[in-house]
């Protein structure tokens, strides 16, 4: 099931994508939302831990666009490397996962990957040397590309 565009996506520089309640299709979904629901979509209720089902599929598509099958199937090599595990890079997937909690994403409505080691992911960038590294804490292993 695909959503229909309720918002048109602004680009406010590199890697940001905001989107711009003004340019709601007020004509088919406005009564749907309340004037509180468009403000702050993933606070629109008093129920902790509720997402509006209209903001939540947004969010969803948000995310799809940026790391669904049809895009990560166009990448390979480097360019797939980066895309995922990059934590310098705030359009990686695992800096959503983990850091991203913003207007376009606020990943914390949907869980936390938060804390912890790096390890985790099975393959990370240090941020201090740049090597890519993978293993587990006690027994790092330094890769080269």
């Amino acid at each position: 099931m695909s959503l229909p565009p309720l918002l048109r996506c602004s680009n406010r520089g590199v890697g940001s994508t905001a989107f711009e309640p003004g340019f709601a299709r007020k004509k088919q979904w406005g009564s749907e939302l309340t004037r509180g629901q468009w403000e702050k979509p993933h606070r629109s209720t008093s129920l902790p831990g509720y997402v509006n089902p209209l903001w939540r599929g947004l969010y969803y598509s948000a995310f799809r666009s940026r790391f669904g099958p049809d895009k990560l199937k166009n990448l390979d090599g480097e360019a797939l490397l980066y895309t995922l595990h990059d934590f310098q890079n705030r359009d990686s997937l695992v800096y959503w996962l983990e850091f991203k909690d913003d207007d376009d994403f606020p990943s914390k409505i949907f869980g936390s990957i938060s804390g912890g080691s790096s390890f985790k992911f099975g393959l990370f960038r240090k941020k201090e040397t740049g090597v890519w590294t993978s293993g587990a804490p006690g027994n790092p292993v330094e890769l080269s590309l």
